[in-house]
């Protein structure tokens, strides 16, 4: 009899705890997954963070967190235990938590791959006292984080940026920018009163004036080509480019020069609540043609970044000859055209050499293998007018080719060679 009564008092308890568990093992539950940066350059690190809290008398004696993130986002070996990847890193964690207790974890990640990565949700599985039957719940999460391209080699961008002449500040100028300010030097007979600095004239005791640098009016059109459609597709070479644009406007940016950017790649523009490539036609996003203009001085350095990070390298809108050709037909005098593309078939160069002879001042860079001799090197337009002007220097993977004339103009394009290592 007593066995009986332990027997019915051990079942009562057990259907008990599953009936009180049932109504309350999700109350006062919070769980928060989360990214510990905004944004990190690719190739860089970052943190996710899973915190859990408890908020009821009740203990749960287990907890499983469940949560994916996108593949190229991959866990540090000490951060690895209990992640799987297959077509998603997913990640599976157990808790448990006596009442009124919070506990937070936290891993590290490497990000190798520019874009932007989100966590929509968090899968929750809860266990009875007894771990015989489980319960489900679905937590939404709001984290994100952009994983911009990485900068390109400064010191091969700055000797890009030499090829970009008469757009850089030069000393002993002609004509000075008042708002290009130099430093402060000792005054002399033939400076104008408006330059002289007072408080510092104050400070040291002499005349003290201020200098400026010269600039010039002109302003670079970056053209990113992202298209990849051959049958032997390269991948690095169209994020390379990606990276060339990058680094090349945040160099120009830096010395107080306009930079456009024109692209047939396709962005989206993240929005709360959509994770997925959408259309139109369900009110949802819908990619839109990379173009950005940045003004000297006047940042918009991180929103460029971010519409890079977004760029669908898959999908383009129009093909590059095409936004050559558009181009051709609204020439800016005061502007420098700069072609970043890997494809150098004869329709490109067609097109390129259509938009010189129309009288832009055309530098082609275009990424290619290192120790491939890509095809074409060296190859000039050939005319009757002078050469375009240029310099001819090079750093470590970079190469310049001929500049070609156009006949009757000064408008011939530069082709440079960006040798990429694999």
């Amino acid at each position: 009899m007593r066995l009986l009564l332990i027997f019915l008092a051990g079942a009562a308890v057990f259907y008990l705890q599953r009936l009180l568990y049932k109504r309350i093992w999700d109350r006062g539950l919070d769980v928060r997954v989360r990214f510990g940066d905004a944004f990190v350059y690719e190739g860089q690190t970052t943190e996710i963070t899973e915190e859990v809290v408890n908020d009821k008398g009740f203990p749960l004696p287990a907890l499983e967190i469940r949560f994916a993130l996108d593949r190229n986002l991959s866990y540090l070996q000490e951060s690895a235990e209990n992640a799987s990847l297959s077509d998603k890193n997913y990640r599976r964690d157990v808790f448990s938590l006596f009442s009124r207790q919070k506990k937070i974890r936290t891993f590290a990640l490497s990000c190798e791959k520019r874009g932007y990565y989100r966590i929509d949700e968090a899968e929750l599985v809860g266990y009875d006292y007894f771990f015989q039957k489980k319960y489900y719940d679905t937590r939404t999460q709001h984290t994100a984080i952009y994983v911009y391209p990485h900068l390109a080699d400064v010191r091969r961008i700055r000797n890009v940026c030499l090829a970009i002449t008469g757009m850089r500040p030069v000393r002993n100028p002609l004509y000075q920018d008042p708002f290009a300010f130099a430093g402060i030097r000792s005054y002399d007979r033939s400076d104008p009163m408006n330059r002289i600095n007072w408080k510092a004239s104050a400070k040291s005791g002499e005349w003290m004036v201020n200098q400026f640098d010269a600039t010039t009016d002109f302003s670079v059109r970056c053209l990113l080509d992202t298209a990849d459609d051959y049958i032997l597709t390269s991948p690095h070479l169209v994020e390379e480019s990606i990276s060339i644009a990058a680094a090349l406007a945040a160099e120009l940016l830096a010395g107080r020069m306009d930079v456009d950017i024109l692209g047939n790649g396709e962005y989206l523009e993240p929005a709360e609540g959509l994770s997925e490539r959408t259309a139109d036609a369900a009110g949802k996003l819908a990619p839109r043609q990379l173009e950005i203009s940045l003004r000297g001085g006047s940042g918009g350095l991180q929103e460029m970044y971010r519409r890079l990070a977004c760029i669908e390298t898959g999908h383009v809108c129009c093909d590059m000859a095409e936004l050559l050709a558009a181009e051709t037909d609204r020439i800016r005098p005061d502007c420098l055209y700069v072609l970043i593309s890997k494809n150098y078939d004869a329709k490109m160069r067609e097109a390129a050499v259509a938009l010189a002879k129309a009288g832009a001042r055309l530098l082609w860079i275009r990424p290619v293998d290192a120790g491939e001799t890509a095809r074409g090197t060296g190859e000039t337009v050939r005319g009757t007018g002078e050469a375009a002007e240029g310099p001819g220097e090079a750093a470590a993977g970079v190469s310049g080719a001929g500049i070609g004339d156009v006949a009757g103009t000064k408008a011939g394009f530069r082709l440079m060679d960006w040798e990429v290592e694999p």
